[in-house]
């Protein structure tokens, strides 16, 4: 006797059979029914480097998501990921990041009139 799914574990298993890949936020994993979803662990490490100087209390937020898709030959899986404090040399650059700052523009030498130029819409300026 087939496995009795409930409707949103249905509907997932429709849109997997369709071809697509369904990303699953934290809140919704536990609807996951694993008894029909093989389920594997995956670990992503990011850096959780905090300044302990500054005297600040820090809180990280570390996120687990999951996905649902059909393999090659023919199981439904879930591959749920979760986030772990990694050394900073292991740890993947992103954006933002203090190994990688975001760009500031510098606007001193600007005038009005070049910021108007360059602004949308474009119009003539007095």
């Amino acid at each position: 006797m087939p496995h009795k799914l409930d409707a949103r574990n249905r509907g997932w298993k429709d849109a997997v059979d369709g071809g697509l890949v369904i990303q699953i936020d934290e809140a919704s994993i536990v609807s996951v029914d694993f008894t029909f979803w093989h389920r594997s662990n995956a670990y992503e490490p990011v850096s959780c480097n905090t300044a302990a100087s500054s005297g600040r209390e820090v809180t990280l937020s570390l996120r687990t998501t999951a996905e649902l898709s059909k393999t090659a030959r023919g199981k439904y899986e879930c591959v749920v990921t979760m986030q772990r404090c990694a050394p900073e040399e292991d740890a993947p650059v992103r954006k933002g990041t203090h190994a990688d700052p975001p760009v500031t523009i510098n606007l001193i030498g600007l005038s009005p009139r070049t910021l108007a130029r360059h602004s949308a819409p474009l119009r003539p300026t007095r």
